[in-house]
């Protein structure tokens, strides 16, 4: 049996083990899977595509189908041997009449089957490792089917961590080192989400619009991303006195449009001052949807239904694009991930302490996780283990939510509230190890989430019907990391024995996830409005821990969105972007209810600051100034704030409204603006602001 059937039984033998909460099996459904193995014994003996494509042929119902469609086979006429060998497995695949439903309809036929073909030989060419379209259209199939799991329940077990939550000399010294080797650092960005459940459209166009999009403080969540790199380099430049870039890599689909308005965004805002020769796109490929009849689902004639393929894609991605390579050949070793959702993964201590400890301990992949929370759509971060004979192998992985349904009864233990942390979606991986990890898995952590509505067209009716996609996970590329660990002290597994880790910081400063458009009176978890909650306990934590400062009590989530909040801080992420550091900036001061602080500054000392309205310091370089396509260039001639026993008293916003404040929009009867131009200092000292105060300098 060559390597290209080998490939095939082996990835569709992980996939079943990829745990999902399976769907019923219609007849239907047995009998496309009963169907998809019969072509694949067909095609397991073919050498080359060509001879798949004339074993294909060689189908009873293939010629009446080319007799019955001369545009059909006008097309094949002039196919490439890839496009018509996809071509001719939709048909092997019993597909052809749910595919070319409504194909006399289509005025431009040659135009419309090009198009399908070559989405299908792309598809075939990306999972060339797991069997290609065949591949993917049997991992689905079978996970769909899949009723059982062989789970070891001593395969999983809560994970070893590092605790970053309180500053140790570890943790500085990981901190120390995440900001020294920041140049052998690059940031990836999965900004390929639709952001179908935000309600984003765009009012001139009514065009869906990405997740990147959304704003959030009042500024777009992609922009969020980028003010956070450039804190982590500002602070690299405030250190040790010397200019260094993080590549950022951005992995965008054409869901929706999605990688024009990324394209869009980043030209509109001058790619936020980053250094234009450091940003580089790929884009994500999408696969076809699957009803749980086995038939492809269509958003028109010869049109497949198509969406993204899970974040999972995104190290074949930047393999096959030449992305690792790109990056390695400017010297840089290893990257974080981050999705954008996320706004809070910023805050603290948390970055430069995954990349300080991922370098400086010379691992393959990290985890930067917290604590989970129940009620929540997240996954949970756990040590694997593989044990055969005497010998076994570990590493930190994940298990995905859609999976708990399946698992809970298997493996009690991990489901303990609080024995596995939640899985954010912040990473660290050494570019060196990606090769290596992809040959053992590929498409990591395949899943099948059957529960997406979608049109199926049979006999010029359209019908419902739910179905799903291959998606994967790209926290189990991990799996192919897997590190020996001697069985004899089991139990206790030594993190410095893996080459995975996983350290553990609070969930206030890192995880809230925005992932719907808040609806009053429906359930805020995982709304705008309820990441706006968290965001403020961050700020409010802040200001009181580190900062020193008296402010109102805390308000809950329900007082929140019915009062607004009662205090609003805001401040550029170059301040620190370490706590203790801004504590150092801004010390002790109060903060009357209804109060806004608003620093979009760097460098700034403020003491015993009383603020009774709003106050907004505004320096329009807080880091230095940008040069064309090269960038921000970093300097110590920014704007600069001095205050000292300084108290504000205004009649600050008209009101607290929480869609003003995630748009930016909010009103003010009153506010003390100062506004720093260039390299320009502002100096007030026991002096007291009252009213509508503007000052420019």
């Amino acid at each position: 049996m060559i390597k290209w059937i080998s490939a095939l039984v082996v990835t569709c033998a992980v996939a079943i083990t990829a745990w999902l909460p399976s769907v019923d099996s219609s007849p239907a459904l047995l009998k496309a899977k009963a169907r998809a193995e019969e072509v694949t014994l067909q095609v397991g003996g073919c050498k080359d595509t060509f001879e798949r494509t004339n074993v294909l042929m060689e189908n009873n119902t293939y010629t009446p189908i080319l007799q019955k469609n001369p545009e059909l086979t006008r097309f094949l006429g002039t196919a490439s041997r890839e496009e018509a060998y996809a071509l001719a497995l939709i048909i092997a695949l019993d597909q052809y009449d749910t595919v070319f439903n409504g194909f006399d309809t289509i005025k431009n036929k040659q135009e419309a089957l090009h198009k399908l073909a070559s989405t299908l030989a792309d598809i075939e060419k990306f999972y060339t490792p797991i069997g290609g379209l065949l591949g993917y259209h049997t991992t689905v199939i079978n996970l769909m089917t899949t009723s059982e799991t062989p789970i070891d329940a001593e395969q999983y077990s809560p994970p070893p961590f590092q605790d970053i939550r309180t500053p140790t000399p570890d943790v500085w010294s990981a901190c120390y080192a995440g900001v020294e080797k920041l140049g052998s650092a690059a940031s990836i960005f999965a900004l390929g989400g639709a952001g179908d459940r935000l309600n984003l459209i765009d009012e001139s166009t009514k065009e869906p619009l990405p997740a990147a999009r959304l704003l959030f403080c009042g500024r777009s969540l992609f922009e969020g991303l980028m003010r956070d790199v450039e804190a982590q380099e500002y602070w690299h430049y405030r250190v040790f006195g010397n200019q260094v870039t993080m590549p950022i890599l951005i992995m965008t689909s054409k869901e929706k449009n999605n990688d024009h308005h990324i394209e869009v965004m980043g030209k509109e805002a001058n790619w936020f001052g980053h250094n234009q020769n450091a940003i580089r796109r790929m884009v994500q490929p999408l696969v076809p949807v699957i009803d749980t009849e086995g038939q492809y689902a269509m958003a028109a004639p010869l049109e497949l239904a198509l969406k993204p393929g899970g974040h999972g894609v995104i190290w074949k991605l930047a393999e096959d694009t030449g992305a690792v390579k790109w990056l390695t050949f400017h010297g840089i070793d290893a990257a974080i991930v981050r999705q954008v959702n996320n706004p809070l993964a910023g805050l603290d201590q948390a970055l430069p302490a995954l990349i300080g400890y991922g370098l400086s301990h010379h691992k393959a992949f990290g985890f930067l996780s917290c604590p989970s929370k129940p009620g929540f759509a997240e996954g949970l971060n756990v040590l694997s283990m593989k044990k055969s004979g005497d010998t076994a192998e570990a590493a930190i992985s994940n298990i995905e939510y859609t999976q708990f349904t399946t698992l809970k009864n298997l493996l009690p233990t991990i489901f303990r509230e609080g024995a596995c942390p939640a899985n954010t979606n912040i990473l660290y991986i050494d570019l060196h190890e990606i090769n290596g990890a992809l040959s053992r898995n590929p498409i990591p952590g395949m899943i099948v989430n059957a529960k997406t509505s979608v049109d199926v067209v049979l006999g010029g009716q359209t019908i419902k019907r739910t179905g799903g996609r291959l998606e994967s996970c790209m926290q189990n590329i991990t799996d192919g990391m897997m590190s020996p660990i001697n069985v004899n002290t089991l139990p206790a597994i030594f993190p410095d024995s893996l080459s995975t880790f996983l350290l553990l910081q609070d969930r206030e400063k890192l995880m809230s996830a925005t992932k719907k458009a808040y609806q009053p009176g429906q359930n805020p978890i995982e709304t705008t409005a309820s990441c706006l909650y968290d965001w403020n306990r961050a700020m409010r934590s802040l200001l009181s821990t580190s900062c020193l400062f008296t402010i109102p009590k805390e308000q809950t989530l329900e007082e929140f969105l019915r009062d607004g909040p009662s205090v609003i801080f805001s401040y550029h992420p170059a301040m620190g972007p370490l706590w203790d550091v801004i504590g150092q900036k801004i010390a002790r001061g109060t903060m009357a209810d209804g109060s806004e602080l608003e620093l979009e500054i760097a460098e700034i000392s403020c003491a015993n600051l009383s603020l009774n309205g709003s106050l907004r310091i505004l320096s329009d370089t807080p880091t230095g100034p940008i040069c064309g396509v090269l960038g921000r260039q970093y300097t110590d001639k920014v704007g600069r704030a001095r205050l000292s026993n300084v108290t504000v008293v205004n009649k600050g916003l008209k009101s607290r409204d929480i869609a003003s404040i995630v748009k930016g929009t909010v009103d003010r009867h009153e506010v003390c603006q100062i506004i720093l131009e260039g390299f320009s200092e502002v100096v007030a000292t026991n002096v007291t602001l009252s009213g509508n105060f503007h000052l420019v300098v």
